[in-house]
């Protein structure tokens, strides 16, 4: 059992109507398994494929989870922002709709970032680690992850990862920097994190890739490398 005051997750939610639905109950029951005292919060953002029924059909239904529906797509990072408005106290967990990270590595990553009072992360790059994803990802992941690190010095292996813990006045106090609005909201948290002397813990997680992409994965590697060199020339020139 994991004793806790209070626990949020949030679950950015895109184009998510074909597994939402199993998922979110999937996440329910293994907490209520826990007994521990927790919310969900479903940030809707956008979707066009029925997303939004379904995840009001969950709230409707499910003690303790959250609907937060956004007509017009607005981005990852800008759509977790919104939901941690709602978080009020305690620790807030920031996790992927299509759980590629299994929920047994949950009970870790949240006493990892209760105990520490920092950041924990999950890394699918780290001794301990299970995964499964396709090599051209894996490969394309770890040069970018060593390319964030030659620029930034963040000692972290594994920046993209949907799998992180905070506390709420430490998330707070760093996304009041972040300017990204969508993906590379990920990187930006960590690095603000860093430069704010935040401890960053990196945990092994099992991780098996969903098999859908809601994105262009070339669109998507093109406003990284972007994003990325925003980012250093904000801060360093």
């Amino acid at each position: 059992m994991i004793k806790m005051d209070a626990l949020t997750i949030i679950i950015p939610a895109h184009n998510e109507a074909q597994r939402l639905e199993k998922n979110i109950l999937n996440i329910v029951s293994y907490f209520n398994r826990l007994k521990v005292s927790y919310n969900v919060i479903i940030v809707e953002d956008g979707s066009n494929d029925g997303t939004h029924k379904i995840a009001s059909k969950i709230s409707s239904k499910t003690p303790y989870v959250k609907t937060i529906h956004i007509k017009k797509r607005i981005g990852k990072g800008t759509a977790i922002n919104k939901a941690l408005k709602h978080v009020k106290q305690g620790l807030v967990v920031i996790m992927d709709a299509d759980l590629a990270a299994n929920l047994k590595c949950l009970p870790e990553l949240i006493r990892t970032a209760r105990d520490s009072g920092s950041v924990a992360l999950g890394s699918r790059f780290i001794a301990g680690a299970n995964t499964k994803r396709p090599l051209r990802r894996t490969f394309a992941s770890r040069i970018f992850n060593l390319i964030v690190n030659l620029l930034f010095r963040t000692n972290v292996r594994d920046h993209q990862c949907g799998f992180k813990a905070f506390r709420k006045n430490s998330i707070r106090s760093i996304i009041r920097s972040v300017r990204n609005k969508e993906w590379f909201w990920d990187i930006e948290v960590l690095y603000y994190a860093k430069k704010f002397h935040y401890k960053i813990h990196e945990i092994p997680i099992t991780w098996k890739d969903s098999g859908q992409i809601n994105y262009n994965i070339f669109h998507h590697i093109f406003f990284h490398f972007k994003n990325l060199f925003n980012l250093f020339f904000r801060e360093y020139l």
